[in-house]
């Protein structure tokens, strides 16, 4: 009887520990409804399959395997999100990762201990449930790993996430499993078997405890992150707002005073002063020329930004032009708008403020091929910086502040698929940045 209750709860965990994987992995978009009925279903019919194999055919063998493979694809392809092609290898996977932790494990236990392979896998002995145990436990490290690695929740570029999340766990479950072959050699001795047991359940209690500690600050430093990115928001509309208004009051004054000078324009052209009439347009043309129109898309935080940046050209006499054909509705996270763009703004407008006023120009354009964002900022420079500095290497004196923006922008091509290039083309300086929508 206990032979049999072992068994069901191993392949119902088993059961739930693949399709969650999958779950995870994916995610869904359907209604919580579908989505819980969909889970329940599979789960079960996925336990009701290895129960059916292990007892009433005594064994597993790849028929069996491809048959569970099967029930995972029909749920991945239906019901889960997801590149087409991913969804069609990660069942595969799932199973690839149980078959080498599985057989590599009770090869290993086998050479160890002198029990045959078949016994560990398919006799009811304390060997095989050790055995079941631990082979699940680092079946379940596993693929939860996968998972957060592919979520993007552990950052391999910092060694608090690869120390919390990857080697502390790697050296507990070690140490349980060398703990398990102490066990085997002492023939289960029952006066070592309660001190081995207090070292495991410690090991698992720490590292569980670390893994929440770490899980929990990093929440905590998202919301951290998201509050500042909150008040840069609010204080980027504000000060759109108020340059907004003052652009209006502006151009309200140019219109205002327009009129007089178009008729003092005309009757100097009627008397023949040419001379005076011309001088007269380009007073009109330089004031016009300290006046942008602020630009109004469909999304209030690109025209907040791109907005922004204008006046900063402006205030330093810079020709800025911008195109526009794709708002960025549909990026993930609009915050990365501010953080593309203001980088690759920011860049240009810091050398072009220091070149001579004929050579100030740059340019803005934001575009949409097929399923990519492109962002392309371009700044008119006065000799090759690429041949000079090509790692784009910061000159000032404090690197923990400067020289990061093409770090950020890196990261958040990144996480969208996409890429940057950086080149140089007709005596410009060209930033892209490419986006997968």
């Amino acid at each position: 009887m206990i032979d049999i209750i072992v068994e069901m709860f191993a392949n119902l965990f088993q059961a739930f520990m693949f399709v969650g994987f999958l779950y995870f992995f994916f995610g869904t978009e359907k209604s919580k409804k579908i989505n819980i009925i969909s889970l329940c279903s599979v789960i079960t019919t996925l336990f009701a399959a290895i129960c059916f194999f292990n007892f009433y055919t005594g064994y597993i063998g790849f028929k069996d395997i491809f048959v569970y493979i099967a029930i995972m694809e029909i749920y991945t392809l239906v019901f889960l999100n997801g590149n087409k092609w991913i969804r069609l290898i990660m069942p595969f996977v799932n199973m690839l990762v149980n078959g080498i932790v599985s057989f590599s494990f009770g090869y290993i236990v086998s050479f160890a201990t002198g029990e045959s392979f078949s016994d560990l896998i398919y006799k009811s002995s304390i060997y095989r449930y050790f055995c079941l145990a631990l082979v699940n436990l680092t079946n379940l490290l596993v693929l939860w790993l996968i998972v957060r690695l592919a979520k993007k929740k552990i950052n391999l570029m910092k060694w608090t996430d690869i120390s919390a999340f990857i080697l502390i766990p790697t050296v507990a479950l070690f140490i349980i499993h060398c703990t398990f072959f102490i066990l085997s050699k002492t023939s289960f001795q029952p006066d070592i078997i309660g001190y081995l047991a207090i070292i495991c359940i410690g090991m698992i209690a720490v590292v569980i405890t670390i893994m929440l500690m770490m899980i929990s600050i990093s929440k905590n430093y998202e919301i951290k992150t998201k509050l500042l990115l909150s008040e840069q928001r609010e204080k980027l509309y504000e000060e759109n707002v108020l340059q907004t208004h003052n652009q209006i009051e502006k151009i309200a004054k140019i219109k205002h005073d327009m009129k007089n000078r178009l008729l003092c324009i005309e009757k100097l052209i009627n008397d023949n002063k040419y001379i005076e009439a011309k001088e007269l347009c380009g007073d009109i043309l330089h004031n016009m020329s300290g006046v942008y129109t602020p630009l109004n898309t469909k999304n209030p935080l690109l025209n907040a930004i791109v907005n922004v940046e204008l006046e900063k050209a402006v205030s330093q006499k810079i020709v800025f032009t911008v195109e526009i054909s794709d708002s960025l509705a549909n990026l993930e996270n609009e915050h990365d708008i501010i953080s593309i763009i203001g980088n690759l703004c920011d860049n240009a407008i810091e050398y072009l403020s220091s070149v001579p006023l004929e050579s100030r120009q740059m340019s803005l354009e934001i575009a949409s091929h097929n399923k990519y964002y492109i962002i392309t900022c371009k700044n008119k420079i006065l000799k090759s910086v690429l041949n000079e500095n090509p790692h784009l290497k910061s000159s000032k004196k404090d690197f923990s502040l400067h020289g990061k923006g093409t770090e950020i922008i890196k990261n958040i091509a990144t996480k969208y698929n996409g890429d940057t290039k950086i080149y140089e083309e007709d005596g410009f300086f060209c930033s892209s940045v490419i986006l997968k929508n």
